[in-house]
């Protein structure tokens, strides 16, 4: 697992959601900025290459 931060602030999400409290306490103890993100959309959404989505 690779966590980046970010100036937004760096978000993990477990798959199911219920598990990302418990998966955000474990890899907290590695990277101690993570924060649980309210679902996987908010992760993935955050992620992406702003240059990728600007039109041409």
């Amino acid at each position: 697992m690779r966590a980046l931060r970010k100036a937004g602030g760096t978000y993990l999400a477990g798959l199911p959601t219920a598990v990302t409290t418990e998966l955000t306490s474990l890899a907290s103890q590695l990277w101690p900025w993570l924060q649980p993100a309210t679902n996987a959309w908010e992760t993935l959404l955050l992620s992406t290459s702003s240059p990728a989505l600007a039109p041409a």
